[in-house]
């Protein structure tokens, strides 16, 4: 009985991890990295600094090592908050989880 259970319990997270893969992949093909390095590069002139490709790289580096997880996290719970989007497991649990990407 609990190899039916067991295997019961790999094909689900199987299917969820799937899912999960899906929507990363259908996710990154909505994303528009243009305007992401055009907004990088317009603040660098803006600042009237130098601009190539490696500072260009550092200035992103930068905004996932330090700013990323702080927008996500104020901008999920904002909109959870305003019940623009809903909550998939009880709040304690969410409050508990820790980003995979998150450095």
């Amino acid at each position: 009985m609990a190899e039916k259970s067991e295997s019961t319990s790999y094909k689900k997270h199987a299917a969820a991890t799937k899912d999960r893969d899906k929507l990363l992949q259908d996710l990154a093909k909505w994303l528009d990295v243009n305007t992401i390095a055009e907004a990088i590069v317009d603040r660098m002139e803006i600042e009237e600094v130098e601009v190539n490709l490696e500072a260009a790289k550092t200035v992103w580096e930068s905004v996932l090592e330090v700013e990323m997880n702080d927008v996500l996290e104020s901008r999920v719970q904002e909109l959870l908050d305003n019940e623009k989007l809903k909550p998939a497991v009880p709040i304690e649990q969410a409050a508990s989880a820790k980003p995979k990407w998150q450095f």
